[in-house]
């Protein structure tokens, strides 16, 4: 005989209900014993990566009181954990929230990627800001040996590249293919990140 659960199909991270009136009521039904790992597996967790992609932070403190229910840093297929996934959303509260629950900032997903890393890809400076803030390595590099700055140039957002080489960030890090943060923002044709990049003190010899 099929179990609910099985009848009803395993919901997906943006499938399940995560609605304000649906996760408290969810949540009480956990108190009296610990929930067991398929249900953290089919409804808590994807719920997390849920609320943490639409940054409902009300959902998600009820969310993480209930029992068992409450690591920050879990992970889904790819290794993004939900800090990631509140980055690439866009949600600075939500990164507020997963910060202050315990979440950790230099976590990484499958390919070595930090939230940092997101944030500059999206631009985010107020999530960069955030991020750093609260004890992020701001020249940690992913497995391609990619770093924020780096993404940050290549993606032409001059806001991030100001906000990372503010906190610090080493303008001549290489990547495995020998390429700086300046060399990236050349390549994808970036003036204003070039110009940026070379009044704070890039190397340019080799390229104009």
């Amino acid at each position: 005989k099929a179990s609910v659960l099985s009848a009803c199909g395993t919901p997906t991270s943006s499938e399940t209900p995560t609605s304000k009136a649906f996760v408290p009521f969810f949540a009480k039904q956990l108190r009296p014993t610990a929930p067991s790992t398929r249900l953290l597996n089919t409804f808590l967790r994807p719920m997390l990566f849920n609320v943490a992609k639409r940054g409902d932070v009300d959902a998600f403190h009820v969310l993480i009181a209930a029992d068992g229910a409450g690591d920050v840093n879990t992970k889904d297929g790819a290794g993004r954990t939900p800090l990631i996934v509140a980055v690439s959303g866009g949600n600075v509260k939500m990164v507020e929230a997963l910060l202050s629950a315990g979440a950790n900032v230099d976590d990484t997903d499958a390919h070595g990627s930090t939230p940092l890393m997101f944030a500059a890809g999206e631009g985010n400076v107020s999530a960069i800001q955030v991020i750093i803030a609260a004890g992020a390595s701001v020249d940690a590099a992913e497995g391609a040996g990619c770093t924020a700055l780096m993404t940050a140039a290549m993606c032409g957002h001059l806001p991030a590249v100001a906000a990372l080489l503010a906190a610090g960030a080493y303008l001549e890090a290489k990547d495995t293919m020998g390429l700086t943060a300046i060399m990236h923002a050349v390549q994808n044709g970036h003036t204003q990140v070039i110009k940026a990049l070379r009044q704070a003190g890039a190397n340019t010899r080799g390229f104009r």
